[in-house]
């Protein structure tokens, strides 16, 4: 059994996944309430399926880029609970996760992105190879002014954004905004991928990891 936690923005998730169907998925705006919200909820998951925490095999952790509460918090419950429970500990991306959950729309890029506060994004390119989406180049914060800049042909975005955000990049022709219900970034495809990994032997050190923080300097380009 396996627990997948993102705590990258003010949206946080939870879900339980078994290896063949994701037994509960839990997404809420929790704002900056990390600290109160994470704890009591993944106890109420566990006891919606009357499970304990003994009862777990692996800990999956949204690693960033995101808000440096939010990541500080996820990480160290889910460093936590894999040292105290001694299961394994997978980290993932978080723009990997919202990537995963975006359907391929033929000939076009995509962006992921989620909100870092002060009127920026975090950005990641991905293209689409062998059936799912590939990261290419380093992510990038910007605006979504500086945004639009890099944008030059046919392009995806996908993922949590402000409505002005959305808004402002809805004005240019290359862009192509999936439907909000998309844009959740859902800690479903966090356990999904993070299972994968888990099978493929690729875990984490709990004392070792840490969250991905994008910095002002990040370069906006591919």
């Amino acid at each position: 059994m396996l627990l997948a936690l993102d705590t990258s923005t003010e949206q946080l998730g939870l879900a339980l996944f078994d290896g063949h169907r994701i037994r509960t998925e839990v997404v809420w705006h929790a704002g900056r309430h990390h600290t109160r919200d994470l704890a009591p909820w993944i106890r109420r998951v566990l006891e919606a399926n009357s499970l304990q925490p003994r009862d777990l095999e692996v800990i999956a952790v949204a690693t960033g880029p995101g808000s440096f509460t939010g990541l500080r918090v996820g990480m160290s419950v889910a460093k936590a609970m894999a040292l105290a429970l001694r299961v394994h500990l997978v980290g993932v991306f978080s723009l990997d996760v919202t990537a995963a959950g975006t359907p391929h729309y033929p000939h076009r890029l995509l962006l992921a992105v989620l909100p870092m506060g002060r009127g920026r994004l975090a950005v990641g390119w991905y293209r689409w190879r062998r059936d799912h989406w590939h990261a290419e180049g380093t992510p990038f914060l910007a605006t979504p002014d500086e945004l639009l800049k890099t944008i030059t042909e046919p392009t995806l975005v996908s993922g949590e954004m402000p409505p002005e955000a959305r808004q402002r990049l809805s004005q240019s022709p290359f862009v192509h905004l999936v439907p909000p219900p998309l844009d959740v970034r859902r800690p479903a495809w966090l356990a999904h991928l993070a299972w994968e990994r888990w099978k493929k032997g690729l875990v984490d050190d709990p004392v070792t990891l840490t969250p991905y923080y994008l910095s002002q300097a990040s370069e906006p380009a591919r």
